[in-house]
């Protein structure tokens, strides 16, 4: 996975390309995760963010919550 020079892991493409996933909107993160091909191609990824989002007191209310997060 790609880090920023501070050590953060980054979005490797599209909108937010090396932007940190730490900085990036939760209703993104939300979003892209729930993409199967994203899941498919990134499966580490997938689980750094589901790691960022569970720290976020908003994502409760999104859409892609599942019980085996």
């Amino acid at each position: 996975m790609k880090k920023d020079k501070d050590g953060f892991v980054v979005m490797p493409f599209g909108k937010h390309k090396d932007k940190p996933i730490k900085d990036l909107p939760t209703h993104y993160l939300d979003w892209i995760i729930g993409e199967d091909w994203f899941c498919q191609k990134f499966e580490q990824l997938k689980n750094v963010i589901i790691e960022e989002l569970k720290q976020r007191p908003d994502w409760q209310n999104m859409s892609v919550i599942d019980e085996n997060y």
